[in-house]
């Protein structure tokens, strides 16, 4: 008696939490995140809608995941340090004068060889208006992104305001 009545209420308890909807779930894996983003002359007039992008990658990652933001334009600045309150890129202080896609790229590679990533997945989402400021190495772009890749480190991109002509090439 005492064994049916334990089992009746642990069904009623399972049943009444599934009724409710509750549902358990678990997350492994643990994925770092850090958004790059172009905050340079060009770009200056898609700050909010970087700060969207940002936001709305937020809201969709998993629950074991940490997210950084790098603003670039000629140099690199961390706004966000990984896992910390997101600030929006406009208070970024940036030499926005032109585009180095390349030197943010390795940048980030740099702050992902720290030993605190070495578990995690690690990902870079690029957010940018177009190409380098100085385009001398044609290569240097497509070599940057294998580097990371290399290292395990797995590159998106997301292209604002495309504003390149028809058969040029973008980052």
């Amino acid at each position: 008696n005492v064994t049916s009545s334990v089992l009746h209420v642990l069904i009623a308890v399972l049943v009444a939490f599934s009724a409710a909807g509750t549902s358990v779930e678990t997350v492994v894996t643990e994925t770092h995140v850090y958004v790059l983003a172009d905050v340079s002359y060009s770009a200056n007039r898609n700050l909010d809608k970087i700060d969207e992008y940002i936001d709305g990658l937020q809201g969709n990652l998993p629950r074991n995941s940490e997210l950084g933001i790098v603003c670039f334009g000629l140099n690199q600045e961390v706004i966000t340090p990984m896992g910390e309150t997101i600030h929006s890129v406009k208070t970024a202080q940036v030499d926005q004068s032109g585009t180095d896609v390349v030197a943010a790229l390795a940048y980030v590679g740099n702050l992902f060889s720290a030993s605190r990533h070495a578990s995690a997945k690690k990902r870079v989402v690029l957010i940018t208006d177009g190409k380098q400021t100085d385009e001398s190495d044609s290569g240097a772009l497509r070599r940057a992104v294998s580097a990371l890749n290399q290292d395990g480190v797995v590159v998106d991109a997301i292209y604002l305001d495309n504003n390149v002509q028809l058969g040029e090439s973008e980052a």
